[in-house]
């Protein structure tokens, strides 16, 4: 018979039967490692701490480091806002004066105007000229004049009792000064809080 002639093949049959019983029985680590073996594949890679921590090579088994490439989800990339260039640059809108034609005009005198400011209701007006003068208070029924102001100027003004204010400013007779009228209103519309006076004397309401 063949396994009579061939006792040395018989052998190798029955071993490699043994082994692949090995394969089906035994852990999936020793399975890897037997087949890695017969692929030609170093074993060292089916052993710790490479088991874990060095993927086995391409053709070769996966081992636990090749699991855990495959699971470990891609990082999303967050894209950049675009960064204000000079090519690129960011707008502003106007101001009032440069959309609005002004309402009255004086003429400076060596750069400077007075301002004659006038309470007609019967409130209490704060009033302040920006980067000159601290918060001030105008009592009801009474003006106070602010000399020498520098153009360009800004003043602001609102009523203590959070009224309304219309604003009715006229250049006067004496040179470079200005009468500037608080009076209340109901009409929302007409409400002003600030008056703005350019170095060409022209005079804006905000």
């Amino acid at each position: 018979m063949q396994c009579d002639r061939h006792p040395t093949h018989f052998k190798l049959l029955l071993s490699l039967s043994a082994a692949l019983s090995g394969i089906m029985t035994g852990t999936p680590a020793l399975a890897a490692e037997l087949v890695a073996q017969i692929n030609n594949c170093p074993s060292i890679f089916y052993e710790e701490p490479f088991n874990s921590a060095v993927a086995a090579p391409q053709g070769c088994p996966p081992n636990a480091a090749s699991s855990q490439m495959t699971e470990t989800p891609a990082t999303p990339v967050t894209p950049t806002q675009p960064i204000p260039t000079p090519s690129n640059p960011v707008s502003f809108p106007p101001a009032p004066e440069q959309l609005e034609e002004p309402v009255a005009a004086v003429t400076p005198v060596n750069g400077a105007v007075s301002v004659r400011l006038i309470n007609s209701t019967a409130a209490v007006i704060r009033y302040q000229v920006i980067e000159d003068t601290e918060l001030r208070s105008l009592a009801g029924e009474s003006e106070v004049t602010l000399q020498g102001l520098a153009t360009p100027v800004t003043i602001t003004f609102y009523r203590e009792d959070r009224g309304l204010l219309t604003v009715t400013p006229v250049a006067t007779a004496e040179p470079g000064v200005l009468e500037v009228t608080l009076d209340e209103t109901t009409d929302l519309g007409e409400d002003e809080t600030a008056l703005v006076i350019q170095e060409t004397g022209s005079v804006f309401l905000n």
